[in-house]
Formats: C-alpha cells, sequence, structure tokens
C-alpha cells in the first residue's frame, strides 16, 4: 500500500489531515530546512509528539547542504530527533544518513536530491547502501519513472503536488538585491527581465531556494497508486495548510471516482487564482523548454 507524506504548518490540524487518511506528516525546523515556517526546536518536539499520538508518523525536511563547519550541529540535531523520536528524515545531503549511521539513529533516512536519481542503476545503488528510501528526479517522464519502479519497486517516493524547485543556492539573492541581510520567507518573488514569470524564492540565513509553477497529478494519480512506489508527496511548503487540505480531499474525490482530474483542477484553481499549475506529465517537457 503506497503510503502518502504531506507537508503541515500548523500542528492544529493534525486532526484534519488524519481524517483525510494521510500516514506520514512533514515539518521542518527553522535553521536546517527551506521551510518559510520553520519551528523552533520546542515546537518541534511538540509537533513531532502530537503527530505520533495522533497515530501518524512525523518525516523532518532537512534540504540543504551542509558545509564542514556545521556537521558538529548537524549532528547534535539528529541526535535530537532520534530522541524525540522522528520516524523518517528527507534530506538533501547524502551526508546526514552518514551521520546518522554513525549515531545508530532509529529513523528511516529518504533521500530526495530533487534532479538526481533518474535511473534505476542509482537508486539500485541507494538501496545497497542502506538508504531506507529516495524521491525520484522531478525531471523524467512517467514512463521513465515506470521503468525505475519495474527495476526497484516499493522503494522509491514521488513528489505529486507542489511547488517546483529551480535552483537552490548558497548566495542570499535578496539580501544581495537590497543590500541588507536578514531572512526574506514569504511574499517574495523574482521576476526575470526577459519573462513573465513570477517565480516564489526564500532566502534563509544567506540561501536561496527559488520555485516556478506548481506540480499537480490529478489526471495521473490513479495510475501512479497502481504503481510499485513507497510514497506520494504532497509537498505544498508555500502554501497553508487550508490549501494543502483543499489539495488531498480533491485527490481523495478523483481516487474514489467522484470527480475527473480536470474538475479537480478547475476547482483547486478556483481555490486561489494566483497559483500557476503544471501536470506532472508535461514536466520535463516544459522544463526543457524554460531552459
Amino acid at each position: 500500500m503506497t503510503d502518502w507524506l504531506v507537508t503541515i504548518r500548523d500542528i492544529a490540524n493534525i486532526e484534519m489531515f488524519r481524517e483525510l487518511g494521510i500516514d506520514t506528516l512533514i515539518v521542518a525546523d527553522e535553521r536546517f530546512s527551506s521551510s518559510p515556517c520553520g519551528l523552533s526546536r520546542d515546537q518541534l518536539a511538540m509537533a513531532v509528539a502530537k503527530i505520533r499520538k495522533a497515530g501518524l508518523k512525523a518525516a523532518i525536511r532537512i534540504d540543504r547542504l551542509f558545509y564542514e563547519d556545521e556537521l558538529a550541529d548537524l549532528e547534535s540535531y539528529l541526535r535530537m530527533l532520534d530522541q524525540l523520536p522522528a520516524d523518517l528524515i528527507i534530506c538533501t545531503d547524502i551526508g546526514v544518513k552518514q551521520i546518522a549511521d554513525r549515531i545508530k539513529a532509529g529513523y528511516q533516512i529518504i533521500y530526495a536530491p530533487e534532479t538526481l536519481l533518474t535511473n534505476g542503476y542509482e537508486i539500485e545503488s541507494l538501496k545497497r547502501d542502506g538508504m531506507s528510501g529516495c524521491v525520484i528526479s522531478k525531471d523524467i517522464t512517467i514512463r521513465e519513472v515506470y521503468d525505475i519502479l519495474r527495476q526497484v519497486p516499493d522503494y522509491c517516493y514521488l513528489k505529486v503536488h507542489g511547488p517546483v524547485l529551480l535552483s537552490y543556492s548558497g548566495r542570499g539573492y535578496i539580501s544581495s538585491y537590497l543590500e541588507r541581510k536578514g531572512n526574506y520567507l514569504e511574499g517574495w518573488h523574482l521576476v526575470e527581465e526577459t519573462r513573465s514569470d513570477v517565480l516564489p524564492i526564500v532566502e534563509k540565513n544567506g540561501e536561496s531556494w527559488l520555485y516556478w509553477q506548481t506540480l499537480q497529478s490529478f489526471s495521473e494519480i490513479s495510475y501512479l497508486l497502481k504503481a510499485p512506489l513507497k510514497g506520494l508527496i504532497i509537498d505544498n511548503n508555500l502554501y497553508k495548510d487550508e490549501y494543502t487540505l483543499k489539495t488531498v480531499s480533491l485527490y481523495r474525490r478523483v481516487m474514489a471516482g467522484e470527480i475527473s482530474g480536470s474538475e479537480a483542477l478547475e476547482q483547486l484553481k478556483g481555490f486561489d487564482r494566483s497559483i500557476k499549475y503544471l501536470d506532472i506529465n508535461d514536466l520535463k517537457a516544459t522544463w526543457l523548454q524554460k531552459g
């Protein structure tokens, strides 16, 4: 059975996510993730406790790359997550697993490097090395995804909904432009001079995450659920829980045959007209055209 992993921003909404049949909730702290609503250590501990009390699994987002002088702090953080205890870690830096193995942490490690992991050989190598799972690249076609899943079944995760990450940089784009250091978390956008796209951007501690349109998979969700995936991810890290709950509810209705994928998308568009969507089938072709 395929797990559902969904980002939550406000732990007061845990029960509403549970009622929609979500298995795992993704949270993040304010320092080790791109999340614009990252939690303090105390808030994170409370969130994990409440998620587990509700009978769900708690996944922690760690989507940064780490420098050598940060590794001691990272190890301390990973030890803290083990004590909570967290169930899953979703990481961008493969060094997270090396530290977790050394401290004998009990949580699973899911490797999510965004644009990497485009063939089955890479993924077989991760599995042999003891990685608990991985998130397949968003830059390949559905047919290529299925080829990988046939080669490495019941191991991979796939992001099916949420803002598409265009780039992650160790530079602070906004602070450089404004000539003022700071964290710029919500409501900031970049507009290229030669293109009309309005790109959401998050800057934290001098690092930047630049996003594009929002991926959606309403037309493919029933098909994807038949694939030998370990889990599906709805990662609306830029949007409030009200939007995410609406999103999950619409996927459930499509899966139940109550509405079509196109009807679900139209309803979600009506919820927030400012959000531009990209079908999972069109991601690779459109991405190449944007380059």
